[in-house]
C-alpha cells in the first residue's frame, strides 16, 4: 500500500512547517493502516483547531465577540498567525492516509472521507492563505518532492485536481447501502454515509459561493440542487459530537477560566440581538450577575477595538454552552460538547444569496426564513423568554422577515456562523471585497475601535516565517504571484 508516512520527506516537511508545533505522536514512521484510528485522529485534530480558530480569531475578527485583554485580532493586527498552518497540514497528511488506505482495501467510502476532509481542510487554508503547498503539499516520501510548490489559487478551486473536482469525486464514490464505516469513530455522523454524502455537496455549494464573482458557478450550483442530496434540516449539519474523555474533549476546554473572561459579547452582537429580541442572545451571551435568573436578564456589550476603547468596561462573558464560568466544565449541554465544521443553516443562507443573485431557481425568502430557524433551533434558544409564542410569531413581529433586502441575508447569516470555525470571517471578507471593501455595504459593521491597519479589515494571514527560510524558492514565487505576503495582499478570491 502507498502510504503516506512522517519518513523522509515529511521530517522536511515538518521542518518547513516548523515541527515544534506538531506533537511528538504525529512524528512516529509506522502509520497505522486501520482506517477507524486514522478517520478518529483526523476529526479530532481539524475540528479542534477550527474550533480554537473561532474562539481566537473568527469571532473576533467580525465583532460578534470582543477580546478584552490581548487585542490584537481586534484591532487588526495579525502578525504570526502561522497555528493554522501547521495544525491543518499535519490533518491533511492523516486525511491523505485515510484516503489512501481506503483505495488499497477497496473501501470507496473511507476513501471518500478521506478526499472530503482534506479538501474541507485544504479550503480553510486557501481561504486563510491564498496560494499554498496544494498538488505537492503533504505528499508521501515516495513523492520525492522535498520542497513542495505553490499551487495558484484559482487551480486550487477549479483546477481538474481542485477542491471542486475533488468533491465532485468524492460524491460519486460513496455507497450508501455498502462498506460499512465505523459507527464508533466517526464523530460527525455515526458511520451514515448519506448525511456524509450531503455534507459533501453543501461544501461544494459553500466552496462555489465563494468564487461566484470569479466563475460562472450557476449551472454546477442549479445541478446540485437539483439532483444531488444536500443538507436538509438541522440534524444533517456536519458537528463534531465530543465525548468528553481525554483524548476526546471539546478544545476550549483546556483553557481556563482567566482565557474565558477575557473573550466579552461585542457590542455590535448586543444591538442586533437586542434590535430584534432574537432568543439566540440567552445562548451566546449570559445576562449579568445581578440579573441572571429573573424575568429581565440585561446583556452588555464590549466595544471591539483598542484596550480603552471600552470606558465602561463591561460586556457579557459567553453563553453557558461554551463555558460554565467561573467553574469549570460540564459535558453534554447541547452544544458545548461540539464542533461546527459546516451547519444547515449556513446552507440555506448560500441558498438564499443564490436565489437572491438568481444563480437558482427558488425562493430567496424561503431559504432564509428557514435559515433563521434553522439557526434558532440548533443552539435550543428559548423563544418564550424573550417574550415570543413561536417561531412564527418572532419571525413576523420581531423586524426580521425578508423584505427582499440582500443585506438581511448578510446580517442573518453573519449572526449564525458564530463559533464557526473561520467561516464568519472568510464571508465577511468576500461581501466586503464585493463592493470593492466600502464598508458602507454591511452597515451593522464599522472598523474596529483604535484599529492599526486604516481602518482595513485584513485580507489574509501571512505565511509562516520557517517558508521564506526553509521552502524560499517556492514561497518567494508564492509572494511574487500573489502581489506580497502582508495581512492585506488580495488573493485571487479578493482580486
Amino acid at each position: 500500500m502507498k502510504k503516506f508516512t512522517y519518513s523522509s520527506f515529511i521530517i522536511l516537511l515538518l521542518l518547513i512547517f516548523a515541527c515544534d508545533k506538531i506533537g511528538d505522536s504525529d512524528l512516529n514512521p509506522e502509520v497505522e493502516d486501520d482506517p477507524t484510528i486514522v478517520l478518529n485522529e483526523v476529526l479530532l485534530d481539524g475540528v479542534e483547531n477550527i474550533m480554537l480558530q473561532a474562539f481566537s480569531i473568527g469571532n473576533h475578527s467580525v465583532q460578534l465577540t470582543s477580546n478584552t485583554s490581548n487585542t490584537n485580532i481586534d484591532i487588526y493586527n495579525w502578525a504570526n498567525l502561522s497555528d493554522t498552518w501547521f495544525s491543518l497540514f499535519s490533518a491533511i497528511i492523516k486525511a491523505r492516509n485515510l484516503e489512501a488506505i481506503g483505495n488499497e482495501q477497496g473501501n470507496p467510502n473511507y476513501e471518500a472521507l478521506g478526499i472530503i476532509l482534506r479538501s474541507w481542510l485544504f479550503s480553510v487554508l486557501t481561504d486563510a492563505y491564498g496560494d499554498i503547498p496544494y498538488s505537492e503539499g503533504a505528499q508521501g516520501q515516495e513523492s520525492g518532492v522535498l520542497f513542495p510548490s505553490y499551487d495558484a489559487q484559482a487551480d486550487i478551486y477549479t483546477g481538474p485536481e481542485g477542491l471542486l473536482a475533488e468533491l465532485r469525486r468524492a460524491n460519486g464514490l460513496i455507497n450508501t447501502s455498502g462498506n460499512v464505516v465505523d459507527a464508533s469513530v466517526d464523530l460527525i455522523y455515526g458511520g451514515d454515509m448519506a448525511k456524509w454524502q450531503k455534507f459533501c455537496n453543501s461544501l461544494r455549494l459553500r466552496l462555489l459561493m465563494r468564487i461566484s464573482d470569479k466563475e460562472d458557478v450557476a449551472q454546477e450550483m442549479q445541478n446540485i440542487v437539483s439532483n444531488e442530496p444536500i443538507f436538509n434540516n438541522v440534524t444533517d449539519g456536519a458537528q463534531l459530537q465530543f465525548k468528553g474523555e481525554q483524548a476526546s474533549s471539546h478544545p476550549l476546554f483546556n483553557l481556563n477560566p482567566t482565557d474565558f473572561e477575557a473573550v466579552r459579547l461585542s457590542q455590535t452582537a448586543l444591538e442586533f440581538f437586542e434590535t430584534y429580541k432574537d432568543p439566540r442572545l440567552g445562548q451566546f451571551a449570559r445576562p449579568t450577575e445581578a440579573t441572571a435568573g429573573t424575568s429581565s436578564p440585561e446583556y452588555l456589550g464590549w466595544v471591539s477595538g483598542a484596550t480603552g476603547c471600552d470606558t465602561d468596561n463591561t460586556g457579557s462573558l459567553l453563553g453557558l454552552p461554551y463555558f460554565d464560568f467561573p467553574g469549570f466544565p460540564v459535558i453534554g449541554q447541547d452544544v458545548r460538547s461540539r464542533g461546527i465544521m459546516m451547519n444547515h443553516d449556513e446552507l440555506e443562507f448560500i441558498l438564499a444569496e443564490a436565489a437572491e443573485k438568481g444563480l437558482i431557481t427558488g425562493s430567496a425568502g424561503d431559504h432564509y426564513k428557514a435559515g433563521i430557524q434553522s439557526s434558532i433551533t440548533y443552539h435550543n434558544a428559548d423563544l418564550a423568554d424573550f417574550g415570543w409564542k413561536t417561531f412564527d410569531d418572532f419571525y413576523e413581529n420581531s423586524g426580521v422577515a425578508y423584505q427582499d433586502d440582500p443585506g438581511q441575508i448578510v446580517i442573518q447569516k453573519w449572526a449564525a456562523l458564530y463559533f464557526v470555525g473561520l467561516e464568519g470571517y472568510f464571508d465577511m471578507r468576500r461581501r466586503l471585497a464585493e463592493f470593492n471593501y466600502n464598508w458602507d455595504a454591511i452597515p451593522f459593521l464599522t472598523p474596529t475601535c483604535g484599529n492599526s491597519n486604516s481602518d482595513n479589515l485584513p485580507l489574509r494571514f501571512t505565511y509562516p516565517v520557517e517558508e521564506g527560510r526553509l521552502n524560499s524558492s517556492n514561497y518567494e514565487e508564492a509572494v511574487s504571484r500573489m502581489g506580497g505576503d502582508t495581512q492585506n495582499t488580495r488573493m485571487w478570491l479578493l482580486q
